[in-house]
């Protein structure tokens, strides 16, 4: 998940791979578990994950796309790329902060970014316009020139950042249109990346935004 902090509140965005899922074979042994059991628990991490952030963040919009790994067939030339398992994971996010508005007896002023009919996100952060996307149908040396055209002809976003996941390490292009930044990941590494000798430390990113300079601050959060 990726964090951004605004005066009057901030944006958590979810970009996807929560889990193997039947990707890799041998990711999916080495985790020991079933996938839906996978999927459950991923589901409810986040939710907490939310609701504690929501006890120092006062106001809080939360946008999800979805990752490969949890596609509903294994092989990908089979899959229909939106039919996956993570595009629930907004409605079970709903259900649970209602349950805990129920508990609390109050609102909560958490909301649930809708779905946008595509794989991309778009978050508007002072002023400034932000796509996060998973990452794995882009190039992200080319995303920093196809993504703003695309966006800007389908969605008319004058998009300055892009957000990419899939590639499980950091790393940062720039480009004349936008700036596209690979995010890390909680695992890191898994045996699938382990065997293509691809290496990172387990991390996720928090970015800080202002209305002069857009992202004036970001900070790699290492996780144990």
């Amino acid at each position: 998940a990726h964090i951004g902090r605004e005066m009057e509140g901030g944006h958590i965005v979810f970009l996807g791979d929560g889990a193997h899922g039947h990707c890799h074979t041998g990711t999916r042994v080495a985790s020991e578990e079933l996938v839906v059991d996978q999927f459950l628990q991923v589901a409810e991490i986040l939710a907490q994950t939310v609701l504690e952030l929501y006890s120092i963040i006062p106001n809080i919009e939360v946008h999800c796309t979805y990752g490969n790994h949890l596609r509903v067939m294994p092989n990908k030339t089979d899959n229909i790329h939106r039919d996956n398992w993570e595009r629930v994971i907004p409605s079970w996010l709903e259900q649970r902060i209602a349950a805990e508005c129920w508990k609390r007896n109050e609102d909560l002023n958490i909301s649930i970014a809708p779905d946008t009919g595509t794989e991309f996100c778009f978050i508007r952060a002072c002023g400034h316009d932000i796509v996060a996307v998973h990452g794995d149908l882009d190039s992200p040396r080319s995303a920093t020139q196809l993504l703003p055209s695309l966006l800007r002809t389908k969605f008319h976003l004058n998009v300055e950042y892009i957000l990419l996941g899939d590639k499980h390490h950091r790393e940062s292009f720039e480009g004349l249109n936008a700036t596209a930044r690979i995010c890390g990941s909680l695992c890191g590494t898994d045996e699938y990346a382990n065997t293509k000798r691809l290496y990172s430390q387990p991390s996720q990113l928090l970015l800080i935004v202002n209305e002069v300079e857009g992202i004036d601050a970001e900070y790699a959060l290492k996780c144990e």
